[in-house]
């Protein structure tokens, strides 16, 4: 018996236009009006994920930051785990050599930058709320870094080489075709939903969860259930227990509908 839903948002409940079709609204409705906990698991920020809170009118702690943060529904830091300092300050510099894109999330819920990049679109199409600072490696904002997203495509060549580089306190995970995230080495979102599972006391077999992206193959192999996205690469297809159809084709909807009698 499913009793709680982890849902990915990019490319898995948000449509290509970085909204909630009716029909997924509505399969949630559903599902909270039967006491089933939907959680939001994403690498959004934290006012991002407020947002969709308040529009979906979800109760339940929230995962984001790609599992570096558990907010409650008044967006109050309930855990946290930051990158480390260190670490964080050296991802910038090798970033700013490479002249890639690179923002990052803070427990204030904002997405900071300092330096221009063509790939930051995609960042601002996905409607996150960025801020122009003038210099990430300030101490007010390296002290309280989340998740510093870099945009990077699949075939870029900085890839292997900052996993080749970075410190033992930190790792990558792809968030998507043109994002790559440096957190927490024991932050993501399996953490986020370990600790919501010992918050709620429901069992691992009786999570259902949904995404499209690297960082949602832990979640996906970790739920009693997982569905990936038929716009998922196929490695996380590879690793769900089912396929649905893609995020503008109302894919969250159909899963849910799948595995609970609403």
């Amino acid at each position: 018996m499913i009793r709680l839903i982890a849902i990915d948002l990019d490319g898995t409940l948000l449509n290509s236009k970085s909204s909630i079709s009716i029909r997924n609204k509505e399969a949630i409705e559903k599902c909270l009006k039967r006491g089933i906990k939907v959680i939001l698991s994403t690498g959004k920020t934290i006012f991002s994920v407020g947002k969709l809170i308040r529009e979906l009118h979800l109760t339940d702690p929230q995962i984001a930051a790609g599992g570096a943060a558990i907010i409650d529904r008044e967006l109050n830091l309930l855990l946290t785990l930051k990158v480390p300092q260190a670490s964080y300050i050296g991802v910038v510099k090798m970033a700013r050599v490479w002249g890639r894109g690179h923002a990052v999330q803070t427990t204030d819920g904002v997405l900071y930058y300092d330096r221009e990049h063509p790939l930051f679109k995609y960042l601002t199409a996905a409607d996150e709320p960025l801020k122009k600072v003038r210099d990430l490696t300030s101490s007010h904002i390296a002290e309280n870094s989340l998740i510093l997203t870099l945009t990077i495509d699949c075939n870029d060549s900085f890839n292997e080489y900052l996993k080749s580089n970075i410190g033992n306190d930190i790792k990558v995970r792809r968030g998507g075709p043109y994002f790559l995230n440096v957190l927490n080495k024991e932050a993501g979102k399996v953490f986020g939903i370990k600790k919501i599972l010992e918050i709620t006391g429901i069992k691992q077999s009786q999570v259902l969860a949904i995404g499209d992206s690297e960082n949602d193959l832990g979640v996906i192999k970790f739920a009693g259930t997982g569905v990936a996205m038929e716009n998922s690469p196929q490695a996380v297809k590879r690793a769900a227990d089912y396929v649905v159809s893609k995020n503008d084709k109302d894919g969250v909807a159909e899963a849910i509908y799948k595995y609970l009698d609403l």
